[in-house]
């Protein structure tokens, strides 16, 4: 059983003087009543129809309604985008990856959480809960985002507090017993002090069977990932405005997710090959087939 904990902190302070900015404003509220969203892949917000570059973007509700809930599935809804799960987030965009996954290796695409680059891969694996929105920005993004992010960069924002009560649940259940679970609630503190908890579940066994049960190792959970995210907005007038962020997350479960090759092919396609014919396909029942048996 792996585990890994991770704790990240993040603050804001934003200072505006400029009678443009409400006219801006007025203008992204039209939009996101005609369904637009609203991103800042250029450090500044903007329209997503009108910001010139290679960008996918999700709000929170779009990923609930797709069934997202993790960076893996993301890779479903955005093309030239794949995200495999094995020592961390493997990020591959438009073909460029990386493969080390150790501490000595550097990623090719920047994986950022309210505008915190998280380096290592293992922690980039949060389910994504309590979400404003996700962005996938395809291509070399270095002059805005620095370096490790020559493929792209994946931006997730998540939602800020607001100054009405509000409170949300959902959950979902799923095979190999796939549960995640939401809890938010969002409480105004005064006119000018809001705060917002959320918290999530995310577990789901293994795809494969354990064929090898007495080494001491079991192959379940598959992940079994508990995140708590709370957030403080404070906006004593319109020009000013300071949030802060503190997320924490526990990410656990055994990673392994393959069976070998002659689960589905006869010895020659194992490497020892004695001529250069065709191997031969077992065709093995589902059960078989994914069956670990080496220890």
């Amino acid at each position: 059983m792996k585990k890994a904990i991770y704790l990240s902190t993040a603050a804001l302070a934003v200072l505006v003087a400029n009678p443009a900015f409400a006219q801006d404003a007025q203008e992204q509220e039209q939009a996101r009543a005609a369904g637009d969203i609203i991103v800042t892949a250029n450090r500044t917000e903007s329209l997503l129809s009108q910001t010139p570059i290679a960008i996918s973007a999700f709000s929170g509700e779009d990923l609930i309604q797709s069934g997202v809930t993790n960076p893996t599935q993301l890779a479903d809804s955005v093309p030239n985008v794949s995200i495999v799960r094995g020592n961390g987030l493997q990020i591959t965009i438009r073909g460029v990856t990386s493969t080390d996954g150790t501490e000595k290796g550097d990623p090719s695409a920047a994986f950022m959480l309210d505008g915190i680059y998280l380096a290592r891969p293992q922690a980039q694996e949060v389910s994504f809960f309590d979400i404003e929105r996700v962005e996938v920005l395809r291509g070399p993004q270095g002059t805005l985002y620095g370096r490790n992010s020559t493929a792209g960069v994946i931006n997730v924002i998540s939602a800020r507090p607001k100054f009405d009560f509000g409170a949300s649940f959902d959950a979902s259940y799923a095979s190999f017993n796939h549960a995640n679970a939401t809890a938010v609630i969002n409480l105004p503190l005064g006119e000018t002090f809001a705060l917002r908890a959320a918290a999530n579940l995310d577990r789901r066994d293994s795809y494969l069977i354990d064929g090898a049960g007495t080494d001491g190792v079991s192959l379940d959970p598959f992940k079994n990932n508990n995140s708590l995210r709370l957030s403080a907005l404070f906006e004593p007038n319109e020009n000013i405005s300071l949030l802060v962020i503190g997320d924490y997350s526990t990410i656990q479960g055994n990673p392994t997710n393959a069976v070998p090759s002659a689960n589905f092919f006869s010895v020659p396609a194992s490497g020892v090959r004695t001529t250069y014919g065709q191997p031969t396909v077992l065709n093995l029942d589902n059960d078989d087939a994914r069956t670990l048996r080496s220890a």
